[in-house]
């Protein structure tokens, strides 16, 4: 995985990424592994919007991924709706710990094909597999089967950077692939081969 930055042009593809899911699932903390190898166990909410720029090497092209990190209380959604407009991909997080963010995903589905036109590449991310499970495989496997979504099961307490660049990695060329057809990816290159696996 590369160093990020900001204003950097070496990049063959630029994403728009929205990261989304209800309050306190580690959307953030996700966010934060990600780009700045960093991880809290306190909680603070994010107000409205926050904006992170991470350059991902997937071993064939380099992609800007522009993300955004999206605050997932009710009373901040007619601001976050603002941000679906135009993303490429989306990152949706539940807590494999409380049920209820799990049963939340087909809003936050729905959000995403109101507002979005060109279908993007969707990846959910279980979160929090150290604790005590309310979210059954079988369950989570319908879910990701039905909406042709990929699933990561992870615990960012525990999950090492290169197991989390890998899973971005995958994302990238999922991205590639989609948007490419889609002629939504702002990109140098132009004919991409599909080699991601389903899952």
């Amino acid at each position: 995985m590369m160093s990020n930055n900001l204003l950097s042009d070496n990049y063959d593809y630029r994403f728009k990424i929205i990261v989304i899911g209800d309050e306190n699932v580690g959307k953030t903390s996700f966010v934060s592994k990600l780009v700045n190898n960093d991880f809290t166990k306190s909680y603070i909410s994010t107000i409205g919007v926050d904006f992170l720029v991470h350059l991902v090497n997937d071993g064939l092209h380099i992609s800007k991924l522009q993300i955004w990190d999206t605050a997932g209380q009710e009373k901040f959604r007619a601001i976050t709706n603002f941000y679906y407009k135009k993303s490429q991909g989306v990152i949706m997080v539940f807590d494999l710990n409380k049920k209820s963010t799990f049963d939340s995903l087909n809003y936050w589905l729905t959000q995403v094909k109101q507002n979005i036109i060109e279908p993007p590449f969707i990846i959910l991310i279980g979160n929090k597999k150290d604790l005590s499970r309310q979210v059954s495989s079988k369950d989570i496997k319908y879910f990701c089967k039905t909406n042709n979504i990929h699933y990561y099961e992870i615990s960012l307490v525990n999950i090492k950077k290169n197991e989390l660049d890998k899973i971005i990695q995958q994302f990238a060329k999922g991205l590639k692939s989609t948007n490419v057809s889609n002629k939504e990816a702002s990109l140098k290159l132009v004919d991409v081969k599909k080699d991601y696996c389903c899952f």
